[in-house]
């Protein structure tokens, strides 16, 4: 605005203010978007909120989201499910993002030993060599995420084969995260 219109000198601080005040709304906003907890998690667990999420993009896109689930709906630490489903969102939105996919597969194992969480999709994929250059800010932070919670954390991708991402925790009931 400040090279289209003329503004007149005592109008300037406070357009400057508004810019600022609009700024930090937008990260407050982010801030709370992030700490909310789905409904569906809170109430009933991990598998279920991963579900219904899979379910909303199904209805909304022309992408298939296939979601399955196997071993024992253990309710788990609010705040380990509420990572393990913030992963499966970003892994879940990086396929629609980049992989120009057609088919997206969520598969969630939970039993007393294990939770393994895995996203594949029939997409593009990418040479994974070069991840580390290119990689944003959802995938290292999952990466991060799983090694704070001592979990495995592996991605596999070829080219014109799409890509699977995993993580795995060992001993989920007493895992306990503060997110």
């Amino acid at each position: 605005m400040n090279e289209n219109f003329i503004i007149r000198e005592e109008h300037v601080s406070t357009l400057r203010n508004a810019f600022e005040q609009i700024g930090t709304t937008i990260m407050e906003l982010r801030h709370v978007a992030k700490n909310m907890i789905p409904v569906t998690l809170h109430t009933n667990g991990i598998s279920d909120a991963i579900k219904t999420h899979c379910e909303s993009i199904k209805t909304s896109s022309k992408i298939a989201v296939n979601y399955s689930f196997s071993g024992a709906n253990n309710r788990l630490d609010l705040g380990f499910e509420l990572t393990v489903f913030r992963m499966a969102k970003e892994l879940i939105g990086n396929s629609i993002k980049h992989s120009f996919a057609t088919s997206i597969n969520v598969r969630l194992t939970l039993s007393k030993e294990i939770l393994h969480l895995s996203v594949s999709d029939n997409g593009l994929g990418f040479d994974v060599t070069q991840l580390s250059q290119s990689e944003g800010r959802g995938i290292a932070n999952i990466r991060l995420r799983t090694a704070a919670l001592n979990g495995k954390f592996k991605i596999k991708s070829d080219i014109c084969s799409g890509t699977s991402v995993s993580v795995e925790f060992s001993n989920p009931l007493n895992i306990t995260s503060r997110d």
